[in-house]
């Protein structure tokens, strides 16, 4: 799995797995915001069948899976925590948008792994 440019387009029915944090600069959560822009979006580029990531990214509540085609892309899932400590794993539609934390009504959430499988 690679840290790519958000904007990098797409090759047929396969994307970039995209994540959407509302840390932007001077919020109060990195102070710098995330992402190459600085806009709040990650995203990755799953280059095999199979990859992981580890991170810290704060205030994440959306993850689009990589696939543009129903039922095309990669199965994912992703590990978040919220500031209590509450872990979770959630899983990532392949094509589509997920919400989790503050997407999905619930507590803020920081992202700490992706595992993407075939």
């Amino acid at each position: 799995m690679l840290f790519v440019d958000c904007d990098k387009p797409r090759s047929g029915d396969i994307g970039l797995l995209r994540i959407r944090s509302s840390s932007l600069p001077n919020d109060g959560h990195s102070g710098l915001g995330v992402g190459i822009d600085r806009d709040g979006r990650v995203c990755f580029e799953i280059t095999g069948r199979t990859g992981y990531v580890t991170m810290t990214l704060p205030a994440v509540y959306e993850i689009r899976g990589n696939g543009y085609a129903p039922g095309a892309g990669h199965s994912v899932t992703a590990e978040l925590t919220t500031d209590s400590g509450v872990r979770s794993v959630v899983d990532i539609q392949k094509d589509k948008a997920t919400q989790v934390g503050t997407g999905s009504s619930s507590a803020e959430t920081t992202l700490l792994k992706l595992v993407a499988k075939p």
